[in-house]
């Protein structure tokens, strides 16, 4: 009975000390933060938590915009969404590791948003145009 009682407890403080030595999201966040690109110490990139697909484990996602890192403040808050990528980050034995590809249904939704920016940005062109050929605007303006 003792030997049960010894070994069963020496079970719970094993998984105890794995769960306490495990990465949680918002410490993940906070090292993800660290090593983001920053202006005026803000960090560059956003992150959240979230349940990507619908497993009841919490992914980090990391938006990431490489035109705002290169050229901050050259897109207005409208544009920005149109040049963000989403990093998905997903728990692996204690730690958190880039998985992306490992969510298609998140990626065929980044897809069809993306492409909707593209037909916006197809419709601009085509007003542009439209403007220009109807001598509204002229095409050095």
């Amino acid at each position: 009975m003792v030997i049960n009682h010894v070994v069963i407890s020496i079970s719970a403080l094993l998984v105890y000390c794995a769960n306490a030595w495990a990465v949680t999201p918002d410490q993940f966040i906070a090292d993800l933060k660290y090593k983001s690109p920053t202006h005026d110490g803000a960090p560059l990139r956003s992150f959240r938590v979230e349940d990507v697909n619908g497993d009841a484990q919490p992914e980090v996602l990391e938006a990431i915009n490489s035109i705002e890192e290169e050229s901050t403040g050259f897109l207005n808050v409208e544009l920005y969404p149109a040049f963000e990528w989403i990093n998905v980050y997903q728990k692996k034995g204690d730690s958190f590791v880039l998985g992306t590809e490992e969510f298609p249904e998140f990626l065929r939704n980044r897809k069809a948003f993306y492409l909707s920016w593209l037909e916006r940005f197809e419709n601009l062109k085509t007003v542009w145009k439209r403007q220009v050929e109807s001598g509204e605007v002229s095409s050095a303006s």
